[in-house]
Order: structure tokens, then C-alpha cells, then sequence
């Protein structure tokens, strides 16, 4: 999920012991989260991986949460910021230029991971 009001990147625990990462690879976190349910939670730690999306590749801060939540990886602003994404909530969706072509693709949340719709931009007559 990706979500332009939060301030940092979540990863669940669950999400984290999928990917196969040991809980001793975490560094220290103090960090206090407030959710959109307006709950508080201690984050349990937090670690630097690397994220591929399409041909978007970063090396992003997670802080890992122990939680219930809709999503397995929420990207904030700072990963928001960084790749220079223009996120639609209302279309479940985010676009970005690709190798500063005037190539724009677009990543539908809805569709399968391997799945993008790529268009040119065009000029209006």
C-alpha cells in the first residue's frame, strides 16, 4: 500500500519472517507510530531492504510493527519522496517516469504484481 499521509515505511512482523529475514537483523527503534485509528504502537525495530517495483529499484528504512492491518507493506513519504511518485488514492494507483523518457507508467494496486499499464505522454491539438 502505498499511502502519502504517513511519515514513515511499515513492514509487518509476519511480512518480515515471510521474506525470511531473522528478527536479530533489526536495529534498535524508539520510534512511537500513530495509526489513522488514532492507536499508538512502539515500533519493534526497524532495517534497510531493498525494494523493486517494475524497474524502480530503492533501499528504503522499514519499521517493523507487530499489527493487524490490510496491508503487508505500507511505503510512505520518504519512499513517496525519494522516487519522485505521483500516488492517486482514488484510482488505487501511482505513476512515475521511467529512465527519464517521457514514458509514463502506471501501477494499478488492483492488478497482479507483473501486470502495468505503460502509456506516452502526448501533447493535446
Amino acid at each position: 500500500m502505498v499511502d502519502d499521509g504517513f511519515g514513515v515505511n511499515i513492514l509487518l512482523i509476519w511480512t518480515l519472517k515471510e521474506l525470511g529475514i531473522p528478527m536479530n537483523e533489526l536495529s534498535e527503534s524508539r520510534l512511537m507510530i500513530q495509526g489513522s485509528n488514532q492507536g499508538v504502537q512502539r515500533a519493534i525495530g526497524a532495517i534497510k531492504i531493498d525494494i523493486k517495483m517494475e524497474d524502480m529499484c530503492s533501499s528504503e528504512w522499514m519499521h517493523v510493527i507487530d499489527s493487524k492491518t490490510s496491508y503487508n507493506i505500507l511505503l510512505g513519504r520518504p519512499w513517496i519522496h525519494e522516487n519522485k511518485v505521483v500516488t492517486s488514492t482514488y484510482h488505487q494507483c501511482f505513476k512515475y517516469f521511467e529512465d527519464r523518457l517521457q514514458k509514463k507508467v502506471v501501477v494499478d494496486v488492483n492488478l497482479s504484481p507483473r501486470r502495468k499499464r505503460t502509456s506516452q505522454t502526448q501533447s493535446s491539438t
